[in-house]
């Protein structure tokens, strides 16, 4: 499990901006490194769950007749262009077993002939209709299929669409998970219907373009260099609640194979990321599939079988090179045991039980086409034009396909605006002229396919560019539809398709003006796509969020002239309309997305009312760019860029209703011809089973792990190699010892695993085939995750009548408010289509998934059930369902205790020194850790011989939970009740509720009215709220925030702690370079180290990181000072006695006069501490032999071994001298106004030697003065 989302934030505040100062990087980030990844190790295998075992049972029997070259063969692809698809893998002839094709895009067959160009999956998921994505996905497979496709790329749920310029966005579905969710499983059961995988990708945090390839972008010279991948910087709460659910869709509907993307997720590429391989994707899900690279996203070789890696695409390091991190290197790496047989095993059985599972091995067609050219003959190999023959049959797959894509088309068009029922045209009273006006309604100068990949914007727009685009093989354009319908109607239809002439624009619109009737329609249009084409300076992604081709002033010029002005848009997502949305004259808008070849006819069936447009936003569009509150990293902020999550679950339309922000149109929103109305709403529970621990999974039986004889191993004689062909064989003896540095040292070297690493040390077996260590969530055991998630717990049904005068359809949608936050988030919807007066009863399930939220696992929490007509709908129609009881994840890993721990307490009152600094934000559901002195009033039988006035003092590392009290039903921040009463309400309870224990141990209830008085006595001291007892109220100051205008200067006159990062300079290993050839585990995967260097002789408190800017010229200012001071003054309170501010203690939002701006704070690691808390960036497997790779070793700071003193403590039971930390009125030491402390009860405590599970609720923390509120925390305590 990863940090939590608020928790990363206090850590990433002062480091998170878009944009740096174009000369110079920002200086000493606080960078987010993940945890280690200890137990991510083994990678779990493959067991056909669900519907996958019979697939299994055949694909084991056949990897048992394989010999390693052959297994080898299978998972590694042949080489960019060395083969007839984009991405080829081996084959294995003797077997039957093909070179299989894997082949772009999420949106048709890519550079293929004769194949259909279908909507893209944003223009799919802009119909809310299941039927027809679920349609699009068997036309596209079965286009597919008849090419000869093994793995169709796609669909697409990364980008999830977080940045709304996002340049990819249009090959996914929608911002929302849900909606994406139902979008990836219809779409995959479609295309796994015509016996072609499908692939899930882009897995996961590919959420824009900039800075995904260093080398890519590097080479548009544009901004500063890079020298790694961008990492995107997730919380695991963040990472199940939006972006793991639309895979975990995937993964249920039994889709068969897994992209990783080009990305860093927490700086571990995420091809070699074990976390979300390992952990995430194949444990938690259960995916029974195979995962392979995105093109180029290979980054190593044995740290990424490791991490759950089963394919390496397209099998060259570079396009072309020659070089592969697998290929001869995997056969190496399992030779020397870096690689166990078994992993080698499951990579093969899980590619091949995909290949039995859609039926591939029962007559499928070969592949027919050739992605490298259209012309019937070709070379074999590209490359080094060799084997010229017949490459392409010209199959023709496209069958009636173009129906579907009209009907997609026509009922995803989204009609914003329609003043006074300007739209439909009206047949039996026809227009006497239309005008249109903008390029976007014609045609391209030089056809649809004239640019490569779509990579520009000429003509009207129905596609984005890059790898998920498709070949038109026509394209109908709204000015050629809008004319064939006209003649029908005797229109006289004129057009200007420059959207620069002005002069004839003019004139064009006078005489449409000057006509009986007229109506004059203009298209514009906003374009994107991947990030190795620019068009018009947009890499990848968008600039901004304008319309191109100036289509907001040629809006504006048509609208002041034209009472009847109909704007129409194409393009890739949101876009800015403030500047003509209200136009007096601007009388109806249509946003007409990307909606394939059909795309005039899909227009025209709306404009005349054919269909009556049903379609719905699956975005918001805001009418501030800033008020999406997330951008585009444009300019890197370090070498490494860092693109911080910061903003959780609040994207879109979460954020705009939690900050209450309207944007122009709603997610969700869309206009109909007709009208409906809603009735008989009603939530029924159906089942009250508690959430069932996980189900066991099936063991499988070892295959033959016997190893060959490397004489086996080696290319033959008589084999002609193909120079770039990427091969299986081990180089023969004489090149090993002759000319190949990189085979000279390519075997492991086992003194280079260390007991200091995280990962599992090779050949030593640790971690390496002892499955029994791995950290198993409790919620897996399934194909999708544990099955009691998707039990249906609630029926929410309702009735929906036509009350207007036309057929037509309508999303109902269903949205579940949770109790403790107020966050909002769709959890069903349905399409119905019905004739005018017509009802139908609909019902909607949720599950219990759908009404939990996840904090280290998931629970079911209280909410309000809504429908909605879009989700900034005030609807009438609600109901309010209690969840579960808090349910920790930690507790549900150990089977309950039949007896009584004799080392625990229950509900016993605790008084904990914090020194650590607050931070204030909106969000009560994270996790944050921290260090403290705890001062625990332990009352005890006499025979214990302790006293209250003399408490134990110990060290405590905690996990502080966000308040989820019962008794409340919203967060503090947001209670009707006053300060005042709230505090005293928790007084209360706090008192009643120890008054047993008081009794048991022999204490009379005169004690505890004195703790009450004490308490309220501070209380009132603090100021922060009028209380019940006192005698008049009193001002409450406005909460300040620090600020800093610089880093501290270093006293010891610039003897300052050193922050070296190490990066490779070249992440390609070239022949005869120490480095080539196998890739050692524990090799840096994002190219280098980071290390701290410790000054014994620094300052106390001083910021590990460098500071050499004062002033915070060049450095981080700022909210990253703040973090920077705390670490100061958690270091100046604690004095002799060393503490860790571990970063992210996330406490409720301060409830002052007015709300706090949204300002997140850093929490730097104090100087004295970096040596016992830090820990190294996350790199997934084992460590490398830095010294012959001719790499520093990192240095991997240990903490420092416990002293005599410690075990006489641990020994002693913690009684330390009863005079220690009191002062001469018996009154705590540290216990003045200046005191960070927290009053709570322990639920539970719990000791195993020096380390302590504690459970505390009901609370009141005092940080620096302020107090805030929290109903219950968790964690583990070290002495």
């Amino acid at each position: 499990m990863m940090i939590s989302c608020l928790a990363m934030a206090a850590v990433l505040a002062g480091s998170v901006t878009a944009q740096a100062p174009n000369d110079t990087y920002e200086s000493n980030p606080s960078i987010y490194y993940p945890r280690p990844t200890e137990g991510y190790f083994p990678s779990p295998r493959g067991a056909g769950l669900g519907n996958w075992s019979a697939a299994y049972d055949s694909a084991r029997a056949m990897v048992q007749q394989l010999n390693l070259l052959e297994k080898v063969n299978i998972t590694t692809g042949t080489g960019w262009e060395y083969g007839p698809c984009v991405g080829n893998t081996g084959a294995v002839p003797r077997m039957g077993i093909p070179s299989l094709c894997l082949q772009d895009s999420p949106l048709g067959v890519r550079n293929a002939d004769y194949v259909s160009a279908f909507p893209a999956g944003m223009t799919a998921a802009m119909t809310w209709d299941r039927t027809l994505m679920r349609l699009r996905g068997e036309a596209m497979g079965a286009e597919h299929h008849g090419k000869g496709v093994h793995v169709q790329l796609g669909p697409v749920a990364g980008p999830l669409g977080r940045n709304a310029a996002g340049g990819r966005n249009w090959e996914g579905f929608s911002v929302d998970p849900y909606l994406t969710g139902a979008a990836m499983y219809e779409t995959i059961i479609g295309i796994q219907s015509q016996g072609v995988i499908a692939c899930a990708k882009h897995f996961i945090g590919n959420e824009q373009e900039h800075f995904r390839q260093m080398g890519e972008s590097n080479g548009y010279h544009t901004h500063k260099n890079v020298t790694d991948s961008i990492s995107a910087n997730i919380d695991d709460q963040t990472m199940h609640e939006l972006y793991l659910w639309p895979f975990a869709e995937a993964v249920r509907a039994d889709v068969g194979s897994f992209m990783c993307s080009y990305n860093q997720v927490n700086n571990s590429y995420a091809c070699q990321n074990a976390h979300l391989l390992n952990g995430l994707l194949k444990d938690e899900l259960a995916f029974q599939g195979f995962v392979m690279t995105d093109w180029g996203a290979h980054h190593s070789g044995v740290e990424s079988a490791l991490a759950g890696l089963d394919m390496s695409m397209p099998g060259d390091q570079a396009f072309g090179d020659g070089l592969s991190f697998w290929g001869g290197n995997l056969t190496e790496a399992v030779m020397n045991g870096s690689v166990p047989i078994w992993r080698m095993d499951d990579m093969v059985t899980r590619i091949l039980a995909a290949w039995y599972f859609m039926g591939q091995d029962d007559d499928y067609p070969e592949t027919n086409f050739n992605a490298w050219t259209l012309t019937t003959e070709g070379y074999e190999f590209p490359p080094t034009k060799q084997g010229w023959e017949k490459v392409n049959e010209h199959v023709n797959v496209m069958a009636d396909h173009y129906k579907v894509i009209r009907q997609i088309g026509a009922e995803a068009n989204v009609l914003l605006k329609n003043v006074n029922c300007t739209l439909p045209f009206n047949p039996s009273k026809p227009l006497a002229q239309i005008g249109i006006f903008g390029s976007d309604a014609g045609p391209g100068m030089y056809g649809p396919n004239a640019c490569s990949d779509r990579g520009c914007d000429n003509g009207t727009l129905a596609m984005g560019w890059g790898s998920g685009s498709d070949n038109f093989p026509y394209l109908i354009t709204p000015l050629e539809a809008i004319q064939e319908r006209a003649v029908q109607d005797a229109t006289v239809v004129q057009w200007v398709i420059d959207d620069y002439a002005y002069a004839q624009i003019n004139s064009t619109i006078a005489q449409v003006q000057d006509a009986p009737s007229g109506a004059c329609l203009v298209f514009a249009n906003a374009d994107s796509g991947e990030g190795y084409i620019s068009v018009d300076g947009n890499e990848g992604d968008r600039n901004n969020l304008t319309l191109w081709h100036a289509g907001d002033k040629l809006i504006q010029t048509v609208a002041d002239q034209c009472e009847n002005t109909i704007v129409v848009i194409h393009g890739v997502g949101a876009v800015d309309m403030e500047s003509w949305i209200e136009h007096e004259n601007v009388t109806a808008v249509i946003f007409a997305g990307l909606p394939g070849q059909e795309s005039g006819n899909s227009l025209v069936d709306t404009l005349w009312g054919v269909i009556n447009p049903s379609g719905r936003l699956p975005f918001s569009i805001a009418k501030n760019y800033e008020d999406y509150g997330t951008d585009v990293m444009y300019e890197p902020n370090f070498p490494v860029p860092q693109d911080n999550f910061t903003e959780c679950n609040l994207i879109d339309y979460r954020r705009f209703l939690t900050l209450n922000v309207t944007p122009r149109y709603w997610f969700g929103e869309g206009m109909s011809y007709t009208t409906f109305e809603y009735s008989e709403f009603n939530v029924a529970n159906i089942l009250n089973t508690t959430y069932a621990p996980r189900p066991a999974t099936p063991t499988l039986a070892f295959l033959d792990e016997s190893i060959p004889a490397r004489s086996e191993l080696y290319m033959p004689t008589s084999v002609s190699s193909v120079s770039g062909f990427i091969y299986p064989y081990l180089p023969s003896p004489t090149a090993q010892a002759s000319s190949n540095a990189a085979w000279s040292n390519s075997t492991w070297n086992e003194a280079a695993a260390t007991t200091s690493s995280s990962a599992p040390a090779l050949n030593s077996g640790e971690g390496m085939n002892n499955f029994s260590t791995f950290p198993y969530s409790e919620d897996g055991g399934g194909v999708g995750g544990n099955p009691s998630l998707y039990d249906v717990l609630y029926n929410v049904t309702f009735t929906v009548t036509n009350t207007g005068p036309l057929y037509g359809g309508i999303v109902p949608q269903v949205y579940y408010t949770f109790d403790n936050d107020d966050q909002t988030f769709l959890r069903g919807f349905d399409k119905i289509f019905l004739e005018p007066g017509e009802s139908k009863e609909v019902r909607i399930h949720l599950t219990r998934k759908d009404v939990s939220r996840y904090h280290g696992g998931w629970v079911q929490q209280s909410g309000v059930v809504s429908l909605r007509n879009h989700a900034g709908d005030k609807s009438k129609f609600t109901e309010w369902i209690t969840g579960g009881p808090w349910y920790d994840s930690t507790e549900r890993q150990r089977p309950p205790q039949q007896a009584k721990d004799p080392e625990s307490t229950t509900g016993i009152s605790a008084f904990l020194l914090l020194p650590q600094r607050g931070i204030l934000v909106p969000e009560p559901a994270c996790t944050g850790s921290l260090n403290a002195d705890v001062v625990v009033n332990q009352y005890r039988p006499p025979s214990k011989q302790t006293s209250p006035s003399s408490p134990r003092r110990l060290k405590l590392h905690s996990t502080l939970r966000q308040p989820y009290s019962d008794r409340l039903t919203h967060s503090p921040c947001r209670t009707t009740l006053s300060y005042g009463d709230l505090y005293a309400h928790i007084i209360k309870e706090t008192i009643d509720s120890s008054r047993t224990d008081f009794e048991e141990y022999g204490m009379d209830d005169t004690t505890l009215q004195e703790l009450m008085s004490s308490w309220q006595h501070k209380l009132t001291q603090q100021g922060v709220a009028h209380f019940p007892w006192d005698p008049a109220p009193a001002p409450v100051p406005m909460p300040q925030i620090p600020q800093y205008g610089g880093l501290p200067q270093d006293p010891m006159g610039g003897h300052q702690r050193q922050h070296h990062m190490q990066i490779k300079s070249d992440p390609l290993a070239l022949p005869g370079d120490p480095n080539a050839g196998l890739q050692l585990p524990g090799g840096n995967g994002n190219g280098g180290g980071v290390y701290i260097k410790s000054d014994p002789d620094a300052v106390p408190g001083q910021s590990v990181f460098d500071s050499q800017n004062p002033g915070g010229v060049g450095g981080v200012g700022g909210a990253g000072l703040a973090a920077m001071r705390a670490a100061q003054h958690i270091q100046s309170m604690s004095g002799s006695r060393t503490s860790t501010a571990s970063p992210g203690l996330m406490l409720p939002q301060h409830d002052g006069p007015a709300p706090l701006p949204p300002t997140r704070s850093v929490v730097s690691i104090p100087a004295a501490a970096a040596a016992s808390t830090l820990r190294m960036p996350q790199h997934d497997g084992p460590p490398a032999d830095f010294d012959h790779l001719g790499i520093p070793q990192p240095q991997i700071i240990k903490p420092p071994t416990s002293t005599s003193d410690d075990e006489d403590a641990i020994n002693s039971d913690l009684d330390d001298s009863d005079d220690g930390g009191v002062n001469s009125d018996g009154e705590n030491a540290d216990d003045d106004e200046n005191a960070q402390t927290l009053w709570c009860q322990y639920e539970k405590v719990q000791r195993t030697k020096n380390k302590w599970k504690c459970v505390l609720k009901d609370g009141v923390v005092t940080i620096d003065g302020k107090e805030y509120v929290f109903g219950r925390g968790a964690g583990e305590f070290e002495w």
